[in-house]
């Protein structure tokens, strides 16, 4: 195994990032301004000190303070431009952002004015960084409003809203009614749903009954599979069904997930080639996608390859179309890939020559990996 990539070649790889919260990677300069302006005590006027706070207090207090100011057009146009510049900083080519446009309702909004306000700011990004920013429209499946996101969802579907996220409560159980008739919208529309699920059984109807295209790293993935002896690991049916159908895990740092959250699962699942797929969740918590990587190859013993495939995974897991994926991929993903690689072994080699022999094995956004 080589030695893991540094922060310098993380940071300069395409990256692509399934999943990300507008609302918890907010500057905390911005934050600090948005307070001011409403009027609003964070505790601290230092950026620092807030940063500390967002990242180890609780997790429902991070959401209510962020959601609080975040409450007029200007506020979150202003946040959505600063997370796709951060993004980009960070060489983050393709993000799929979620959206929780309820969050956000006040000062005369709507759900489709919180939604255009987002889209105005992912625009002002776009025309300033090499990055694209899509929106996932997110849910919780308790919400009196969830039937109305999920009509929100499908009417923006032509305006940049590329999927449909459900996030469940705890303890899990069976969807609440009201968040399955927002399921059977989305599904009917067609529209790529992510779910969230806690247990076996609410992640076995996740996959078969609600059609999820990708799962939330709270999937209990890793309990289903049998490590007990020395032999080949053993999958039982929900870790089958997730691996042959090539269903995203969207993996994520921070440790607020308790299905699949530890980097040794990362590795265990990496290894026995699931498509898991390497995200912040919350920034405030996991800091940027390359510091998440880093940490991950460190504690992994994963190297520049492996984070590779991580970054195809995602690509081809992207609620893109086909042509938009193989763009992605094509030309995006492998030619930063092959640049970055040349930069972490000290070689000159010329994109053009090694690119043929690395089409052959990974440009399928369909392929068998």
């Amino acid at each position: 195994m080589s030695s893991p990539p540094s922060l310098t070649e993380l940071r300069t790889l395409p990256k692509v990032l399934l999943r990300d919260r507008l609302d918890a990677g907010v500057r905390p300069s911005t934050l600090l301004d948005l307070a001011a302006e409403a009027g609003v005590d964070l505790g601290t006027a230092d950026p620092r000190a807030l940063h500390r706070q967002l990242a180890t207090g609780p997790i429902e207090e991070l959401h209510a303070a962020t959601g609080e100011l975040l409450r007029t057009r200007d506020s979150i146009v202003r946040v959505a431009r600063e997370c796709g510049l951060d993004l980009a900083a960070d060489g983050v080519v393709h993000a799929e952002v979620q959206v929780h446009p309820e969050h956000h309702l006040g000062a005369g909004l709507t759900l489709d004015t919180v939604l255009g306000a987002a889209f105005e700011g992912f625009h002002l990004a776009m025309a300033a960084a090499p990055i694209d920013l899509r929106i996932v429209c997110a849910a919780h499946e308790t919400s009196e409003h969830i039937e109305d996101l999920a009509h929100l969802a499908i009417r923006w579907r032509d305006g940049g809203v590329v999927g449909f996220a459900l996030e469940t409560a705890y303890p899990h159980g069976h969807p609440p009614a009201r968040a399955q008739a927002a399921l059977a919208l989305v599904r009917a529309a067609h529209l790529p749903i992510t779910i969230d699920a806690g247990d076996k059984e609410t992640a076995g109807m996740t996959v078969t009954e609600h059609g999820a295209r990708r799962l939330g790293p709270s999937v209990p993935v890793i309990s289903d599979i049998d490590r007990s002896d020395d032999s080949e690991p053993t999958l039982g049916p929900l870790a089958s069904e997730v691996r042959d159908r090539r269903l995203a895990i969207e993996w994520c740092a921070g440790g607020t997930h308790p299905g699949t959250s530890t980097v040794d699962d990362l590795r265990q699942l990496h290894d026995l080639r699931f498509r898991v797929t390497v995200n912040t969740g919350e920034r405030h918590r996991s800091g940027p996608l390359s510091e998440v990587l880093a940490r991950v190859c460190e504690e992994g013993d994963l190297d520049l390859r492996d984070v590779e495939q991580l970054q195809l995974n995602a690509a081809k897991s992207a609620f893109l179309h086909f042509d938009e994926r193989v763009h992605l991929i094509e030309d995006r993903i492998i030619p930063g890939a092959l640049a970055s690689r040349s930069l972490g072994l000290g070689r000159s080699a010329k994109v053009a020559e090694l690119a043929p022999a690395e089409r052959g094995r990974a440009t399928n956004p369909g392929d068998a990996r």
